[in-house]
């Protein structure tokens, strides 16, 4: 179905792109805009012995220094416009409402997601309504389709309150002018989380998400079902969710009810065929599972691994593996600050031939994940002997408790979670990536450069 307005132009390239690709994922920076040492926030200088960390890099220091415009408004350099229930565009002071042209839904500007807004009026979409996991499509339900559920939607679905029949009843009142509405993907889903909210324990706590375009999210009585079952044939009845009361990932039983909202995106549907080659899966083949990252990755010759969805360039092994016999050994552990100042050193000594490598921040690292995969839940034909634990470590602190750190976990399929500081990880390392434009201190000026890769000093560009 057709939208009623304008989309972004890089929407528009998504929708050209060749039928059974991985679609582009272009990422939004965390949210995170303080750096940290090991307990508390310190001056994001490379002189404090904590470097290269997540609010040094991406957009968010980009759009505070004013080097590009967004298309909305958001928190930091997060970018939403509201959308009407007929489709149009909408001013930033819109509110919600049943009428054609009331806000209730959100454009992210940044990925072209289009996501559906919760009310609080009691009707199909409120806030406090619970769903099941439930999906019919056995190419992508890991083997078992669910649960259909009981009354837990306020009488708005009957007794079946599953998120497959919520689904069908947004699409058949063509929400915002679309009728292909679904579950959303992990990495989909994360995409909304802001990482930079103080989320604090107990009740009360702000939802880990922009409040002024996401309202009404639940924080205290369920998480957010994703679209992504568990690739576990052992346990075929679990699927993955986020929470928002403090950006979690983890999975939990599909008949747990839990709250759902569903995404639209002008993307191309992925192809189920697999015709792209073999993911290499430990334990679970991805025939129950439609993969997420088969095709977006090339391996170079100097044993890095380019995304083609992020623009990102990883390094093909984890830090302590030997890259000259395919990545053989269970790589080094490192604490957080060991972690930042090994990837200093890496820079110090060009490292695959590059010097502006970094810990990725938690949603580059997220990217990884293939959904189709499980212990570990990351394609093993690319990223060679990747282990099944421990976790691996990202640049991005915990604001709430910032003695912790955010991990993503490739055991079970990329839970995401946080951990001490002071505990021992393991280490990929990245550089690069398109809306990511490379921060760095030269000279005692911050620097952006337009490809995100190496630059010249001096040289300042405008990002997009």
């Amino acid at each position: 179905m057709n939208a009623r307005f304008l989309l972004p132009a890089f929407a528009c390239a998504a929708a050209s792109a060749i039928a059974g690709a991985p679609p582009a994922l272009p990422l939004n920076d965390t949210g995170i805009t303080t750096c940290f040492d090991g307990s508390a926030p310190i001056a994001c200088d490379s002189a404090t012995g904590y470097p290269r960390q997540d609010a040094r890099f991406g957009r968010d220091p980009a759009f505070a220094d004013g080097r590009f415009q967004k298309i909305g408004a958001g928190d930091a350099s997060l970018d939403y416009t509201k959308i009407a229930n007929d489709g149009s565009e909408l001013p930033a002071d819109a509110v919600l409402g049943a009428d054609a042209g009331d806000w209730a839904c959100t454009r992210d500007n940044v990925t072209g997601l289009v996501w559906e807004v919760k009310t609080d009026d009691g009707g199909v979409r409120d806030k406090d309504w619970l769903y099941t996991w439930f999906y019919a499509d056995a190419t992508d339900n890991g083997g078992d389709p669910g649960n259909t559920g009981g009354d837990t939607c306020g009488g708005t679905l009957g007794a079946e309150c599953n998120s497959d029949e919520f689904a069908a009843a947004v699409n058949a009142a063509s929400l915002c002018g679309f009728d292909d509405w679904r579950l959303p993907q992990g990495d989909e889903l994360v995409g909304l989380v802001d990482f930079g909210v103080v989320a604090t324990a107990g009740g009360g706590t702000p939802a880990t998400i922009d409040p002024d375009y996401f309202p009404n999210t639940i924080t205290d009585a369920a998480w957010y079902w994703t679209r992504d079952a568990l690739a576990q044939k052992l346990s075929p009845m679990f699927a993955w969710f986020v929470a928002f009361n403090d950006a979690a990932a983890n999975f939990a039983g599909k008949d747990t009810p839990s709250a759902v909202r569903l995404v639209h995106s002008t993307a191309p549907a992925r192809s189920p065929s697999h015709a792209q080659g073999t993911l290499g899966c430990q334990e679970n083949g991805n025939d129950l599972i439609r993969p997420s990252t088969l095709g977006a990755f090339t391996v170079n010759a100097d044993g890095t691994v380019h995304d083609s969805r992020t623009g990102l360039v990883w390094d093909q092994c984890l830090l302590g593996q030997d890259h000259a016999n395919a990545c053989d050994g269970p790589g080094d552990p490192y604490t957080w600050q060991q972690g930042l100042a090994a990837a200093e050193s890496m820079n110090a000594e060009a490292w695959l031939g590059h010097d502006d490598w970094r810990l990725p921040n938690v949603r580059e690292l997220r990217s990884l994940v293939e959904r189709a995969c499980v212990q570990p839940g990351i394609d093993t034909n690319v990223f060679l002997n990747a282990p099944t634990a421990p976790a691996v470590l990202t640049s991005s602190t915990y604001p709430g408790f910032p003695s912790a750190v955010w991990v993503v976990g490739f055991d079970s399929g990329g839970y995401v979670a946080m951990f001490g500081k002071n505990l021992e990880h393991r280490v990929r390392l990245v550089r690069g990536g398109d809306g990511f434009a490379a921060y760095d201190a030269i000279e005692g000026h911050e620097l952006i450069f337009a490809d995100g890769f190496d630059g010249v000093p001096g040289a300042v560009a405008e990002a997009g």
